[in-house]
């Protein structure tokens, strides 16, 4: 048992190894876009990058071709590289796509005999502790996991190699679905606060106004009783 767990050491290293610089901050880029730390439409400066993370501009000038090869950044004149900010319809078409493709595995799944489907019921289990878990990227990260396994599964690797290819973009489409879904609720949850305020303070004023109302009709009918004029 030591001697495979010292083997799978040595292959991690050699793997570690074998990424570049500009895999690892295209990594890192990438992550940061998607979790929102670079806004839509923020310029990516080589200089910039390279300073904050201490690298040569040539392994930043690499990432950044990664980013904009999966769709995340995108070029501007006279602007450089920027951050991409999706339309609803682009949000839409890479849902659609990314259900053909889906479907695609599915058909392909249940015609054939003898699918092994536990590890997407145990990533079916991890998509449901992390729905629980409320953690916007936890819950991303497990779903598309779950969804790229069942591709995965069909044992098609053109199928494959479409789906990874719009992997990115299809994660930072939930994201940013996910972020709006999450301000609408909190705007709802203001609004119903704000109309409960209102109604305590209504409450709060009528009940201030009680007391004057009744010494008023007390005195109405005092006078009505001595048959003074009101």
């Amino acid at each position: 048992m030591c001697h495979w767990v010292q083997l799978h050491e040595e292959v991690r290293r050699v793997e570690q190894l074998g990424r570049s610089a500009a895999d690892e901050l295209a990594d890192r880029l990438a992550a940061s876009v998607i979790n929102g730390e670079f806004e839509p439409g923020e310029r990516l400066v080589e200089a910039d990058l390279a300073a904050r993370y201490n690298l040569s501009r040539g392994p930043v000038r690499t990432a950044l071709s990664t980013l904009h090869r999966l769709g995340l950044v995108e070029m501007r004149p006279k602007r450089g590289m920027v951050v991409v900010k999706l339309t609803t319809a682009e949000v839409r078409d890479l849902y659609e796509v990314r259900i053909a493709l889906e479907r695609a595995a599915v058909e392909r799944l249940v015609s054939a005999p003898g699918t092994d489907w536990s590890m997407l019921r145990r990533l079916a289990e991890e998509v449901e502790q992390a729905n629980r878990g409320g953690s916007t990227s936890d819950s991303t990260k497990t779903s598309l996991d779950f969804h790229r396994e069942l591709v995965a599964l069909a044992d098609n690797e053109r199928l494959l190699r479409a789906w990874e290819a719009h992997s990115a973009l299809i994660r930072l489409a939930i994201q940013m679905r996910k972020s709006a879904d999450a301000v609408q609720s909190d705007q709802s949850q203001r609004h119903r606060a704000g109309n409960q305020n209102q109604r305590l303070h209504r409450i709060g004023v009528n009940h201030r106004r009680q007391p004057a109302r009744d010494r008023i009709n007390s005195r109405r009918n005092h006078q009505n009783d001595r048959g003074l004029p009101q």
